[in-house]
């Protein structure tokens, strides 16, 4: 057995020291430093189960740890913890089912692995990538998109001649190029090359194309760079150039894969996203939405009169309305706008 004995000091009232079986007690700053805390949540296509990231900083070194928790959300239970050696990283969801994809790296490598929460399976479908940079799931969970960084060769001359303005950046001649590796039996193909990065922006929604982006310089215009928007057949790897523009924030298909769904500034298509006074400029971080029309090549300001402004925007998964994730004064808030009546 054990027994103890707790006497308050002259000072502090009795009625100070409580005991109670209750979790609650006040804040205080060694919650705000050393609390665990919530980095993360990311929701299964079928809304029943969640991965919860979670960080908290061990003292007195200031290093932090972060584990991760699959969530059964309708039974509201604990299915399973990764921590430590098990820990995940760059988790994303499979488009249907119970399986998600997750990132290991070791030794400058990165291992890509798929787990089957139904059954309980893990496969390895990349292993020992080398400069591996990100991936995404195809609609249908077929395929993978994922992309490799490529150095520069180390050049051995003394001198240096600047390709670009931008050549001044740190990693401006590292490129990035976008690959293929299909599911379950791991069948890779390369997708692009070139003396320019390509940047993944979304896969159509039947999975026979994509659209990526690439960066040239524009010393004419601002912001002085030009966002190449492209897409890519993944039957016969025909390349369509759909747009040129600067300010180009991200591009996403319509369901129908009739539009696509745009966010930048108010320059993005000239003057169409301005709603300022005559005589005054709009704030290029202002960001805006809007629709383009891959038929007729047009464009629709959808967000020229909506006052905040447009960090994110999102289709719904039957077309008929766009989720959009906006800053509006010191909030950040979740605003949906039907296309039909064209409401926010």
């Amino acid at each position: 057995s054990l027994n103890a004995s707790l006497k308050v000091d002259d000072k502090f009232p009795a009625e100070a020291l409580q005991a109670s079986t209750s979790p609650r007690h006040f804040m205080n700053i060694t919650h705000l430093l050393e609390g665990t805390k919530v980095a993360g949540v990311s929701i299964a296509a079928e809304g029943d189960l969640a991965a919860v990231t979670y960080r908290r900083t061990l003292p007195p070194e200031g290093k932090s740890e972060s584990w991760m928790e699959i969530i059964d959300l309708k039974q509201d239970r604990l299915l399973t913890t990764y921590r430590g050696k098990t820990a995940l990283s760059s988790l994303q969801w499979a488009p249907s089912g119970r399986t998600f994809a997750y990132t290991e790296n070791s030794n400058s490598t990165t291992t890509l692995w798929i787990v089957d929460l139904s059954n309980g399976s893990q496969q390895a479908i990349l292993e020992e990538i080398k400069d591996f940079g990100g991936y995404s799931w195809s609609p249908d969970g077929s395929f993978i998109i994922y992309s490799i960084n490529e150095e520069p060769a180390k050049d051995e001359r003394g001198v240096k001649r600047f390709q670009s303005p931008r050549d001044k950046w740190p990693g401006f001649r590292t490129q990035s190029f976008l690959y293929r590796v299909n599911l379950p039996e791991g069948t890779r193909q390369r997708l692009t090359a070139g003396k320019l990065t390509t940047s993944l922006s979304a896969i159509r929604s039947d999975g026979r194309k994509l659209l990526f982006t690439q960066t040239v310089d524009d010393f004419e215009n601002r912001p002085y760079t030009r966002t190449v928007l492209a897409s890519l057949d993944l039957e016969d790897l025909n390349v369509d150039t759909l747009l040129e523009c600067g300010w180009m924030n991200a591009a996403e298909w319509s369901p129908d894969g009739r539009q696509l769904l745009l966010t930048g500034s108010p320059d993005l298509f000239g003057t169409l996203g301005w709603n300022v006074p005559d005589g005054m400029a709009p704030n290029d971080y202002d960001g805006q939405a809007y629709l383009y029309d891959l038929e007729t090549k047009t464009a629709t300001a959808i967000t020229r009169d909506f006052d905040p402004a447009v960090d994110n925007a999102t289709w719904s998964h039957d077309g008929s309305a766009i989720y959009l994730s906006v800053g509006e004064k010191e909030f950040q808030r979740l605003y949906r706008y039907t296309l039909k009546d064209r409401r926010f």
